[in-house]
């Protein structure tokens, strides 16, 4: 579960980031955003399988956040592009 909840926080991270340096989005709005977004995270969370390997997990959680960016037109996408650092 410890795993989880660190891929959870990377992930919500790294598309709040994102979404907090969107110059088209009022302040609100991207309050908005964010919560939205980690209500789908949390919602994607319990479908993951949580004997994968982190980096497998964390790329489908951004695949699906950029998913979700993209239905709101919130361009461009975040695509964990630092997620070979591990």
């Amino acid at each position: 579960m410890k795993k989880l909840k660190e891929i959870y926080d990377e992930v919500l991270g790294i598309v709040s980031s994102y979404i907090d340096s969107l110059p088209n989005l009022t302040r609100n709005e991207k309050i908005i955003y964010v919560q939205q977004c980690s209500e789908d995270l949390n919602y994607l969370m319990a479908t993951v399988n949580a004997t994968g390997e982190k980096n497998e997990i964390k790329m489908y959680l951004l695949n699906k956040m950029g998913n979700y960016c993209s239905r709101y037109n919130l361009y461009p996408c975040p695509q964990g592009e630092d997620s070979e650092e591990e």
